[in-house]
Protein backbone atom coordinates (compact mmCIF):
# COMPACT_ATOMS: atom_id res chain seq x y z
CA UNK A 1 0.00 0.00 0.00
CA UNK A 2 1.57 3.31 -1.06
CA UNK A 3 2.20 5.90 1.58
CA UNK A 4 1.25 9.60 1.42
CA UNK A 5 4.60 10.66 -0.05
CA UNK A 6 4.32 8.24 -2.97
CA UNK A 7 0.74 9.31 -3.60
CA UNK A 8 1.74 12.99 -3.60
CA UNK A 9 4.55 12.25 -6.06
CA UNK A 10 2.13 10.41 -8.36
CA UNK A 11 -0.27 13.38 -8.23
CA UNK A 12 2.58 15.71 -9.12
CA UNK A 13 3.61 13.55 -12.09
CA UNK A 14 -0.01 13.41 -13.32
CA UNK A 15 -0.33 17.19 -13.05
CA UNK A 16 2.94 17.68 -14.95
CA UNK A 17 1.81 15.35 -17.73
CA UNK A 18 -1.53 17.19 -18.02
CA UNK A 19 0.28 20.55 -18.19
CA UNK A 20 2.60 19.24 -20.92
CA UNK A 21 -0.43 18.12 -22.97
CA UNK A 22 -2.07 21.55 -22.52
CA UNK A 23 1.12 23.31 -23.62
CA UNK A 24 1.45 21.07 -26.67
CA UNK A 25 -2.17 21.76 -27.63
CA UNK A 26 -1.62 25.52 -27.22
CA UNK A 27 1.56 25.39 -29.33
CA UNK A 28 -0.26 23.61 -32.17
CA UNK A 29 -3.09 26.15 -32.07
CA UNK A 30 -0.68 29.08 -32.08
CA UNK A 31 1.11 27.63 -35.10
CA UNK A 32 -2.13 28.01 -37.02
CA UNK A 33 -1.52 31.77 -37.01
CA UNK A 34 0.41 33.33 -39.86
CA UNK A 35 3.96 34.16 -38.82
CA UNK A 36 3.97 31.83 -35.81
CA UNK A 37 5.94 28.63 -36.42
CA UNK A 38 7.34 26.06 -34.00
CA UNK A 39 9.92 28.17 -32.17
CA UNK A 40 7.70 31.25 -31.85
CA UNK A 41 4.78 29.17 -30.57
CA UNK A 42 6.97 27.31 -28.06
CA UNK A 43 8.44 30.60 -26.84
CA UNK A 44 5.03 32.24 -26.42
CA UNK A 45 3.69 29.24 -24.49
CA UNK A 46 6.81 29.04 -22.31
CA UNK A 47 6.80 32.77 -21.54
CA UNK A 48 3.06 32.99 -20.82
CA UNK A 49 2.59 29.78 -18.91
CA UNK A 50 -1.06 29.14 -18.16
CA UNK A 51 -3.22 31.54 -20.18
CA UNK A 52 -6.13 31.15 -17.78
CA UNK A 53 -4.25 33.21 -15.18
CA UNK A 54 -5.07 36.31 -17.23
CA UNK A 55 -8.68 37.35 -16.70
CA UNK A 56 -8.70 39.77 -19.63
CA UNK A 57 -6.62 40.54 -22.70
CA UNK A 58 -5.58 43.82 -21.10
CA UNK A 59 -3.86 41.93 -18.27
CA UNK A 60 -1.98 39.74 -20.72
CA UNK A 61 -0.87 42.78 -22.72
CA UNK A 62 0.30 44.48 -19.53
CA UNK A 63 2.35 41.38 -18.75
CA UNK A 64 3.94 41.58 -22.20
CA UNK A 65 4.52 45.34 -21.84
CA UNK A 66 2.63 46.34 -24.97
CA UNK A 67 0.20 48.80 -23.41
CA UNK A 68 0.48 52.47 -24.25
CA UNK A 69 1.98 54.93 -21.83
CA UNK A 70 -0.17 57.80 -20.62
CA UNK A 71 0.64 61.40 -19.81
CA UNK A 72 -2.25 63.05 -17.97
CA UNK A 73 -2.70 66.50 -16.58
CA UNK A 74 -6.11 67.73 -15.50
CA UNK A 75 -8.59 67.07 -18.27
CA UNK A 76 -5.92 66.32 -20.87
CA UNK A 77 -4.93 62.72 -21.51
CA UNK A 78 -2.19 61.89 -24.01
CA UNK A 79 -1.21 58.37 -24.94
CA UNK A 80 2.35 57.61 -25.93
CA UNK A 81 4.48 54.69 -27.05
CA UNK A 82 4.25 51.27 -25.43
CA UNK A 83 5.54 51.06 -21.88
CA UNK A 84 8.01 48.19 -22.40
CA UNK A 85 7.78 47.35 -18.70
CA UNK A 86 6.68 43.74 -19.11
CA UNK A 87 8.23 40.55 -20.40
CA UNK A 88 10.76 41.69 -23.04
CA UNK A 89 11.24 38.23 -24.55
CA UNK A 90 7.51 37.72 -25.06
CA UNK A 91 7.15 41.22 -26.52
CA UNK A 92 10.01 40.58 -28.97
CA UNK A 93 8.48 37.29 -30.15
CA UNK A 94 5.03 38.85 -30.61
CA UNK A 95 6.46 41.62 -32.77
CA UNK A 96 8.83 39.28 -34.61
CA UNK A 97 6.04 36.86 -35.47
CA UNK A 98 4.03 39.66 -37.02
CA UNK A 99 3.53 39.02 -40.74
CA UNK A 100 0.35 40.97 -41.39
CA UNK A 101 1.68 43.80 -43.52
CA UNK A 102 1.09 41.41 -46.42
CA UNK A 103 -2.40 40.68 -47.71
CA UNK A 104 -4.21 37.72 -46.12
CA UNK A 105 -2.97 34.55 -47.76
CA UNK A 106 -2.90 30.84 -46.98
CA UNK A 107 0.53 29.73 -48.21
CA UNK A 108 1.97 26.24 -48.30
CA UNK A 109 3.79 26.40 -44.95
CA UNK A 110 0.74 27.76 -43.12
CA UNK A 111 -1.50 25.22 -44.84
CA UNK A 112 0.77 22.38 -43.63
CA UNK A 113 0.74 23.75 -40.07
CA UNK A 114 -3.06 23.96 -40.16
CA UNK A 115 -3.52 20.49 -41.66
CA UNK A 116 -4.60 18.84 -38.40
CA UNK A 117 -6.19 21.91 -36.78
CA UNK A 118 -9.94 21.98 -36.26
CA UNK A 119 -12.12 24.31 -38.33
CA UNK A 120 -12.67 26.75 -35.45
CA UNK A 121 -8.92 27.33 -35.11
CA UNK A 122 -8.55 27.83 -38.89
CA UNK A 123 -11.42 30.32 -38.92
CA UNK A 124 -9.90 32.36 -36.09
CA UNK A 125 -6.54 32.35 -37.87
CA UNK A 126 -8.12 33.63 -41.09
CA UNK A 127 -10.07 36.35 -39.24
CA UNK A 128 -6.86 37.40 -37.46
CA UNK A 129 -5.08 37.79 -40.80
CA UNK A 130 -7.85 40.05 -42.12
CA UNK A 131 -8.17 42.10 -38.94
CA UNK A 132 -4.44 42.66 -38.50
CA UNK A 133 -3.82 43.43 -42.16
CA UNK A 134 -6.63 46.00 -42.18
CA UNK A 135 -5.24 47.54 -38.98
CA UNK A 136 -1.80 47.77 -40.62
CA UNK A 137 -3.30 49.33 -43.75
CA UNK A 138 -5.10 51.96 -41.63
CA UNK A 139 -1.90 52.77 -39.75
CA UNK A 140 -0.03 53.19 -43.02
CA UNK A 141 -2.53 55.83 -44.18
CA UNK A 142 -1.67 58.05 -41.21
CA UNK A 143 0.41 61.04 -42.13
CA UNK A 144 3.41 59.97 -40.07
CA UNK A 145 6.91 58.90 -41.09
CA UNK A 146 7.61 55.18 -41.06
CA UNK A 147 9.84 54.44 -38.09
CA UNK A 148 11.82 51.40 -37.06
CA UNK A 149 9.63 48.83 -35.39
CA UNK A 150 6.47 50.24 -36.99
CA UNK A 151 3.64 47.79 -37.13
CA UNK A 152 0.18 47.06 -35.88
CA UNK A 153 -0.41 46.65 -32.22
CA UNK A 154 1.00 43.25 -31.18
CA UNK A 155 -1.86 43.13 -28.67
CA UNK A 156 -4.21 42.10 -31.47
CA UNK A 157 -2.35 38.83 -32.00
CA UNK A 158 -3.03 37.79 -28.43
CA UNK A 159 -6.53 39.17 -27.92
CA UNK A 160 -8.19 35.98 -29.11
CA UNK A 161 -6.50 32.68 -28.57
CA UNK A 162 -6.70 30.28 -31.54
CA UNK A 163 -9.00 28.00 -29.56
CA UNK A 164 -11.62 30.75 -29.49
CA UNK A 165 -11.22 31.67 -25.85
CA UNK A 166 -10.31 35.14 -24.73
CA UNK A 167 -7.49 35.48 -22.19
Amino acid sequence: MPDAEHEALRDLVRAREAAKKDQLRARHRLQSLRGVARISAATIVAELGQLSRFGRAKQLMGYAGVVSSEHSSGERIRRGAITKTGNAHLRRILVEAWAYRHRPYLGGALRRRQKNANENVKEISWKAQHRLHSRYARLRTLDRPLRQGFGPDPRDKSEAAPDGSRP
